[in-house]
């Protein structure tokens, strides 16, 4: 969505203007006007009124992080204008997006995600109202902003741009003649829900006088006058919750979505070479997804093994004719089976092509967010796809007892100077998410006493997920470890022959530039031996096929684990492909608009090219497994059927049986397999069916950090069987 300036104008009267200098030597929190709101507290968006034609917003800036950057004889002030999770707002990351032309004042910028249900093309917005002075501060030289580059690239040379620092003109434009420039953003649909995401300045820098000018409190008026919308549908609760979190008025305009729909059986797509179907273990897998309430679609993918246009018509297709629906596409085979689409931009002068599973989900829309939801089992043969499937069926059906799924083991390349890597990894892994402190191993390469056998020990001691952000190569995490001035360590895909971890998979982030690229290097790369080992390495792994761009990596990492365990603005996300998705979608928010110079788009590239190498349906784990405690009771419905409800909780072990909302509870017929019905547990843990008399039912239940619990039933009365997956 790219910007249009227009200049308009009116008057806005300022009684009085605050002026402030600050001179510090540490990170401070600057709070503006005596604002008395604790330290790290993001800016206040509040909807103060909406109509189908108008949303006006009431923003309050209570401050912001600082810090000084010194080179040659110019002392420069960071500034960090902290995000949604108070716990990540501290310094350095969880941050508001930035100004973004090289070598110009890197002055924060507030961006989000508006509704528009009108047929709006453009959302105009300008500034309706100060309603505090605005705070002036002097001696103020703001750091110029530094092109970014991707991890394993050369750190470019300092950039400030001369002319502009020399500049009395306020930037990015002047606020106060005209007041606020009128500006216009494009509207796309992301899923069904027609967004635009906007850009709102509360900053403004006049470097030739060392000054800064802050908008502290202020209202926004945004316009998107048009005929009300027909083409907005049912959403299911993952993209209504998506929605609910990352759309900033989406309370308003929800009366028009008739859902959430639930029950919702979710939809897997799945595309795999013919000779691959007789396996017994892929029919596992296909029934196990029965089971689990999820309506198993298989398509031979042998006319697209190099047809990637083509497959993505046939994934619009099925999108278009079931667009109300959470849909998984499963690739089942590796790039040489199943071609990927691809991207070309350019980089430092030169064009970079990169293979992408990603812009297979962009088919509805214009905009850059993806629509379904995609994931791969990059097998070259049959055996590796039963070694990856097991791997999956493992997980959620039978998966080691033990707490080990809420633990991680975070490893990052020891340059902690220029690209922060054990920084921001601290920074993420001492947050505080609704589950509570995270349990962290930390393999940090500018530590004493680590080394390869580190990273090893810490995965064999069972985690559920192991994160990498550094340097990487298509076979390592590269150098991640400095032994000495002249002498690095690389974990190659090799070293995961070490792990002895049995069927304690975890699931590998790798935030690192080739990790996931294997076509074009003849082997395997480490993305795919973490998931071809048998009884070790990973259920799923996850990282990117060419040059991945440091800072937008930083964020997706933030974002990730605020999905994964949940936080006071993230509803936690219980699967892998929505959680890889909306992670990377809040990322792109921050970095999408970055005014043409050449740094654009830095966060959609890095979405393009990450591959997911497993079941994009995989239900995470974040806790110890439990056992379910279900009590069920039938009755007679005349004349020839009866009733079933299913009361899905557990007990906690002190007495006490706690429900469970939301478990998927779904009855099969014993004798032939065919599903006769999906429910989820409602808000009491139940779930009702109605079946012919006669028959014997086989009902699963399944929710995340449970076991599978099975049972089976002849109606009306009689018990036959209980059992539990185990």
């Amino acid at each position: 969505m790219k910007i249009k300036n227009i200049i308009f104008g009116f008057t806005i009267v300022l009684l009085y203007v605050t002026v402030v200098n600050i001179s510090f030597a540490v990170p401070v929190w600057v709070p503006l006007l005596g604002d008395t709101a604790a330290p790290g507290t993001p800016p206040t968006i509040a909807v103060e009124s909406w109509t189908t034609d108008t949303t006006i917003l009431n923003i309050d800036i209570h401050g912001f992080w600082a810090d000084e950057y010194t080179t040659g004889t110019v002392t420069y002030k960071k500034i960090y204008l902290p995000a949604e999770e108070d716990a990540l707002t501290s310094y350095g990351i969880g941050n508001h997006g930035y100004m973004m032309e090289s070598g110009k004042s890197r002055l924060p910028v507030i961006r989000t995600f508006l509704g528009v249900i009108t047929d709006a093309t453009t959302v105009s917005t300008t500034l309706l109202q100060e309603l505090s002075p605005p705070v002036y501060m002097g001696s103020f030289t703001v750091y110029p902003y530094q092109k970014a580059v991707g991890i394993g690239d050369t750190i470019l040379p300092f950039q400030r741009d001369t002319a502009h620092y020399a500049s009395t003109q306020w930037y990015p434009f002047d606020p106060g003649s005209p007041p606020y420039p009128d500006m216009q953003y494009s509207v796309g649909m992301w899923h069904h829900c027609p967004v635009s995401e906007v850009n709102i300045y509360p900053f403004f820098a006049q470097p030739g006088t060392n000054q800064m000018r802050v908008l502290k409190q202020f209202r926004m008026v945004f316009s998107h006058a048009g005929i009300p919308r027909v083409d907005i549908y049912n959403c299911s609760k993952t993209w209504w919750d998506a929605y609910k979190n990352h759309i900033t008025n989406f309370g308003n305009i929800s009366h028009v979505f008739p859902g959430p729909i639930q029950p919702q059986k979710p939809l897997l797509l799945i595309y795999t070479p013919h000779d691959f179907q007789s396996s017994t273990v892929f029919q596992d897998f296909v029934t196990w997804k029965k089971r689990k309430g999820v309506t198993v679609t298989i398509k031979d993918s042998d006319s697209y093994t190099t047809d990637s246009d083509k497959l993505k018509k046939d994934i619009k297709n099925f999108y278009d004719a079931h667009v109300c629906y959470d849909i998984y596409v499963l690739l089942l085979g590796d790039r040489s089976l199943i071609r990927p689409s691809w991207y070309s931009y350019m980089k430092q002068g030169s064009g970079v092509v990169v293979d992408s599973d990603y812009l297979l989900t962009r088919v509805n829309g214009s905009d850059d967010y993806g629509d379904v939801f995609i994931g791969r089992i990059p097998a070259k043969n049959v055996s590796e796809m039963e070694v990856m499937l097991n791997k999956t069926l493992t997980f959620e059906t039978n998966p080691p007892s033990g707490n080990w799924p809420s633990k991680s083991l975070f490893c990052a390349h020891y340059d902690n100077s220029s690209h922060m890597y054990p920084d921001y990894k601290d920074k993420v892994a001492n947050a505080t998410y609704n589950t509570g402190a995270l349990s962290v191993t930390k393999v940090y390469g500018n530590a004493a006493g680590v080394s390869n056998t580190s990273i090893i020990n810490g995965i064999n001691n069972h985690v559920g997920y192991v994160n990498y952000n550094g340097h990487g190569t298509w076979d390592s995490w590269y150098q991640w470890h400095k032994i000495s001035a002249s002498s690095y360590e690389s974990f190659y895909s090799s070293n995961i022959d070490s792990l002895t971890t049995g069927t304690y998979f975890p699931i590998v982030f790798s935030t690192a530039c080739y990790n996931s690229q294997c076509l074009t290097t003849g082997g395997d790369c480490i993305s795919k031996v973490w998931v071809k080992k048998q009884d070790k390495g990973a259920v799923a792994s996850v990282g990117s096929d060419n040059v991945y761009w440091t800072y937008p990596g930083h964020e997706w990492d933030r974002v990730l684990f605020c999905k994964i365990f949940g936080t006071t603005d993230h509803t936690p996300v219980k699967i892998l492909g929505p959680l890889v998705a909306f992670s990377h979608m809040s990322t792109m928010v921050y970095w999408n608009e970055n005014h043409g110079n050449g740094d654009k788009d830095l966060a959609y590239i890095n979405t393009v090219q990450t591959f997911i190498y497993g079941d994009p349906n995989l239900t995470i784990r974040t806790a110890e497994s439990k056992n379910f405690s279900i009590i069920y009771d039938t009755s007679d419905v005349p004349p020839d059927h009866a009733q079933i409800t299913f009361h899905v909780g557990w007990d906690n072990g002190h007495g006490f049986y706690m429900i469970v909302q939301g478990a998927s509870v779904v009855i099969e017929d014993n004798s032939t397999g065919e599903i006769l019905g999906t429910q989820y547990s409602d808000a009491g843990g139940s779930a009702t069916f109605t079946v012919a008399k006669g028959k014997t039912i086989l009902a699963t239940i399944f929710a995340q950090n449970f076991y599978p619990y099975q049972t089976t039933v002849f109606f009306p009365t009689r018990v036959i069987d209980w059992k539990m997956i185990r």
